[in-house]
C-alpha cells in the first residue's frame, strides 16, 4: 500500500516536473530533508534566542554577539570558498579533493589561531576582560573549528540529503541541550562560548574525519574545481569582514546593549534568510552538469520572490506577539524588526549566486563579492550614524541593491 503511494506520488511529480520547469523529484525530495534539517536548527535557534533573550543581561548578550562575530571572521583565514569548490568536484565524481581541501584548510587556520591571540592580546591592553580568556582558548581549537564542517560538501555533493539531514538534526539536538544548559545554569559568557566551540569540533570533526569516509569513492582530483576555490577566496574574504562589520563596530558605537537589541530584531528574518539558503545545496549540484536558459533563470526568481513576500506579510502579522511572548524585555523594538523583515527581498540570491559558482566563472564571482563588501561596508558606516534605525535601513538597501546585481550578472 505505501510502496503503491509512493509509486503514485513519484509519477506525479515526474508528470508535472516539466510545468515547473524543475526536476520535482529532486527538489521535493531533497528539499524535505534538507528542510527538515533547517527547520530544527530555526528551532534550536529560537528556544536558544529566548534563553539568551530572558536569562541573560543586554550586557553578557551582546558580549556573546560580539565574540561569535570574531571567530566568524577568523574564517577568511581557513580558505571558506574550497567548500563550495569541493562540492562541485564530488558531484562530477572526482572524491580526491576532499582530504587535501581539508589539509589545505587547516593550515592557513593556523593563521585565524595568531588572529585569535591578537584579539586575546588586544582584550588585555584594553581592558575588555570579557574576551581575554575566550580568545585565548580560540587559539588552540580554531584550526578544527571550521575544518570540522566539510563533511557537508561530500553529502551534497553525492546528493545524500537525507543523511546530511538526519547527522545535522542530532548536532543539533545535542547543542541545543548543551549550551541551553550553561545558559540557564551558569550564565557565564567563557563558558557558553568554550561549549559552543567545542560542542562543534567533536561531532562534527567526527563526521569529518570518520563518518563520511565511506561515502568516498575514488582518488581522482578536480584541480579546476580546487583553483577556482581558491581564486575566489580573496573577494569571500572581503566579503565575510563586511557581513560581520556592524556586529564589531555596534559595541564601539553604540554600546553592548544595542548589539543585543539589534541581534534580536534581526535573529527571526536572517534565520529564516538562512534556512531558505539551504536550497542553494540542491541547486549548485544540479546546476554544475546543466546549465540553466536565461527564461528558467528568470522564472525560478519569480517564483523565489513571492515566497520572499509572503515571508515578509507572514513576519509583519505575527512578529508583534512573538516578542510579547517570548522577547518581551526587547518588545518596544518589535517595529525594528518588522522593518528589518523587508531584508528577506534577498531570498533568489543564493540560488543567482549558485549559477555563476557553477560556471566556475571567477571574474564575476570576485566582481559580485567587491562589490558587495565595498556596498556593504559603506552601508554600514552611514547606518551607524543613525543608530540601530540607520542599521536596519542600511541592510534593507543593501540586500536589494544585492540581489539587483546578481540577477544583472546571471543575464
Amino acid at each position: 500500500m505505501i510502496k503503491r503511494a509512493r509509486a503514485k506520488f513519484d509519477s506525479l511529480l515526474t508528470e508535472y516536473s516539466p510545468r515547473f520547469g524543475l526536476d520535482l523529484n529532486y527538489f521535493v525530495k531533497g528539499g524535505f530533508w534538507l528542510g527538515l534539517d533547517q527547520g530544527f536548527n530555526l528551532f534550536k535557534y529560537f528556544i536558544l534566542s529566548i534563553l539568551f533573550a530572558n536569562f541573560l543581561s543586554k550586557e553578557v548578550y551582546g558580549q556573546y554577539s560580539f565574540v561569535m562575530s570574531v571567530i566568524a571572521i577568523g574564517a577568511i583565514f581557513t580558505l571558506p570558498n574550497l567548500i563550495p569548490a569541493v562540492v562541485q568536484s564530488i558531484s562530477r565524481g572526482k572524491d580526491g579533493i576532499y582530504f587535501k581541501a581539508i589539509k589545505k584548510s587547516m593550515l592557513f587556520s593556523l593563521f585565524g589561531s595568531l588572529f585569535m591571540f591578537g584579539a586575546s592580546i588586544f582584550c588585555i591592553f584594553t581592558g575588555r576582560d570579557y574576551g581575554s580568556l575566550i580568545f585565548l582558548f580560540l587559539v588552540f581549537l580554531f584550526p578544527f573549528y571550521y575544518s570540522s564542517s566539510y563533511f557537508t560538501s561530500v553529502l551534497i555533493g553525492k546528493e545524500k540529503f537525507k543523511k546530511l539531514a538526519i547527522l545535522n538534526v542530532i548536532f543539533s539536538f545535542i547543542s541545543l541541550i548543551l549550551i541551553g544548559f550553561v545558559v540557564w545554569f551558569k550564565k557565564d559568557l567563557f563558558w557558553i562560548i568554550l561549549i559552543t566551540v567545542l560542542i562543534k569540533i567533536l561531532i562534527h570533526g567526527h563526521y569529518t574525519f570518520f563518518f563520511v569516509k565511506k561515502e568516498l569513492n575514488n582518488d581522482f582530483f578536480d584541480n579546476q574545481s580546487l583553483e577556482f576555490g581558491q581564486k575566489t577566496n580573496f573577494s569571500h574574504i572581503l566579503m565575510t569582514i563586511a557581513s560581520y562589520l556592524e556586529n564589531l563596530l555596534i559595541p564601539f558605537f553604540l554600546g553592548f546593549e544595542s548589539l543585543a537589541i539589534y541581534a534580536i530584531i534581526t535573529l527571526i528574518p536572517n534565520q529564516v534568510k538562512t534556512s531558505f539558503n539551504s536550497l542553494g545545496p540542491l541547486f549548485l549540484p544540479k546546476l554544475s552538469k546543466k546549465e540553466s536558459s536565461r527564461k528558467e533563470l528568470m522564472g525560478h526568481t519569480l517564483k523565489i520572490i513571492l515566497i520572499a513576500i509572503v515571508c515578509i506579510i507572514g513576519y509583519v502579522l505575527v512578529s508583534p506577539f512573538v516578542f510579547k511572548w517570548f522577547y518581551f524585555p526587547y518588545y518596544d523594538y518589535v517595529w525594528l524588526s518588522m522593518l528589518f523583515s523587508l531584508s528577506l527581498i534577498i531570498l533568489p540570491y543564493n540560488f543567482l549566486v549558485a549559477n555563476i559558482q557553477a560556471k566556475l566563472d571567477v571574474k564575476k564571482i570576485n566582481r559580485l563579492n567587491f562589490f558587495n563588501a565595498v556596498f556593504l561596508s559603506v552601508c554600514v558606516l552611514i547606518g551607524l550614524q543613525f543608530g540601530l534605525f540607520g542599521l536596519v535601513i542600511s541592510r534593507i538597501v543593501y540586500r536589494t541593491a544585492m540581489m539587483g546585481v546578481a540577477l544583472v550578472k546571471n543575464l
